[in-house]
């Protein structure tokens, strides 16, 4: 035989045999790769399902991936990113668009002080003579408890503790030889609170975030708070001497002597809440907004006052200086509260000169020579109630991302038509989060 033929027929030989041969082994590994993402597939099967990575808003999840759970990887740590609370634009006083991570604990203690002085009552706008020699101190504590439902949702348990001091002397229509000394100390309990926080959607698939809220108010605080009190009568002839007025309880608010409902630690009955938030994240910094409203109203209690509502609303402005560990905000807070309605009527001094404080008009017993100050009655007034509104200065202290100190000061802007309003507030708070 030809010696190149032979080469040749061998050549061919020696091929299909390889090719016979490799085919069986391809085969075998299409099988188990077949096999294998059978198996995936069913492990697939038996987690939660994957998010739908369809929308555009998920579409950076492509970019360089192919595998499925390098997809789920990055949308954890999307969601990581997008529903916590960053620390430093949260706000330190007004409400904002975020909630907490899911089995995420957040636990507050924030202390408010302020001080009432005479020049901070008004009437009609103006200030209120009769609280001339008047003032009150208040310190609020506020315990918050926080909890991450889920994604979406927050729980909050709000419990205050109101300590309230009453000092000096009113002058019961204006008149300043009547003294009316209101001092006296309490320190209760106020209502607790219980708010659902529910996000509608983030700054990750929207322009920005935007939550509500909804709440109760349980009358857990005291609402028939007294003070101390007396009423002396300083005679215009003799400033040096003092004649007994009547005594017995202060009855502007209520026949037994109540304090005002500004100045008790609860409403004694079922509120509502609602209210609308949300924050805008503007690269380094924050923008937040929002407002609220406290039904106070809802059911009846032990007295017979209608409570009036209230409107919160707030803006506020957040943003990082020098380092990741300091934030400072300003912020307006605002209000608007309806007229409480007491109910009875209200014994009142007569004077010459009602617009001022002008001497009363005295008559005497003629059977004992004894001097009284001419009365008349009227029905119980309204306390307090319009427009306010306080500009907030704030400096946050961020030691880690867990920890949080606030220290805040609200300064009056905008004075009420009528009732007590500080000139000042004072608030400083710890937060911590696990």
């Amino acid at each position: 035989m030809n010696p190149i033929k032979s080469i040749c027929m061998f050549g061919v030989s020696l091929s299909v045999f390889a090719f016979l041969s490799v085919a069986p082994v391809q085969a075998q590994d299409t099988e188990d790769v077949d096999d294998l993402e059978k198996e995936f597939a069913e492990f697939e099967n038996q987690k939660p399902a994957l998010p739908d990575f369809t929308g555009d808003e998920y579409d950076f999840l492509e970019y360089g991936v192919d595998q499925d759970y390098m997809k789920m990887e990055r949308y954890r740590t999307k969601n990581q990113i997008l529903t916590f609370i960053p620390p430093l634009y949260q706000p330190a006083f007004v409400g904002h668009g975020y909630v907490l991570p899911p089995n995420t604990w957040r636990a507050a203690l924030h202390a408010h002080s302020l001080r009432v002085k005479a020049s901070d009552f008004f009437k009609h706008g103006d200030q209120d003579l009769v609280h001339q020699d008047h003032s009150i101190e208040r310190l609020k504590y506020d315990f918050d408890f926080f909890y991450g439902l889920d994604y979406d949702m927050t729980v909050r348990v709000n419990v205050p503790i109101w300590s309230t001091r009453s000092l000096g002397s009113v002058h019961p229509a204006g008149v300043a030889p009547i003294n009316l000394h209101v001092e006296g100390n309490s320190t209760k309990i106020g209502d607790v609170s219980v708010f659902l926080k529910r996000k509608f959607f983030d700054q990750g698939n929207r322009w920005l975030n935007l939550a509500g809220v909804v709440g109760a108010i349980l009358p857990t605080g005291s609402d028939s708070e007294k003070f101390d009190d007396r009423l002396i009568l300083t005679n215009p002839a003799n400033p040096n001497g003092v004649v007994a007025f009547n005594g017995g309880p202060f009855q502007r608010f209520s026949d037994d002597g109540n304090l005002p409902t500004t100045l008790q630690p609860g409403i004694g009955r079922f509120g509502g809440i609602l209210g609308l938030m949300g924050t805008k994240q503007l690269g380094r910094s924050a923008f937040h907004f929002g407002t609220l409203a406290r039904f106070n109203d809802l059911t009846a209690g032990d007295n017979d006052i209608e409570y009036g509502n209230e409107v919160f609303y707030f803006a506020s402005y957040v943003k990082p200086v020098g380092s990741d560990r300091v934030s400072v905000e300003l912020a307006f807070n605002g209000k608007w509260k309806g007229d409480d309605k007491y109910p009875g009527i209200f014994t009142h001094p007569m004077t010459a000169d009602p617009s001022g404080f002008g001497a009363p008009i005295m008559t005497v017993n003629p059977e004992t020579g004894e001097m009284a100050v001419q009365m008349f009655t009227t029905p119980r007034p309204a306390f307090s109630g319009g427009w306010i509104g306080f500009l907030s200065p704030s400096v946050v202290l961020n030691p880690y991302s867990q920890l949080r100190l606030e220290f805040s000061t609200m300064i009056r802007v905008i004075k009420p038509d009528l009732g007590p309003a500080p000139k000042l507030m004072f608030r400083g708070g710890i937060t911590t989060t696990f």
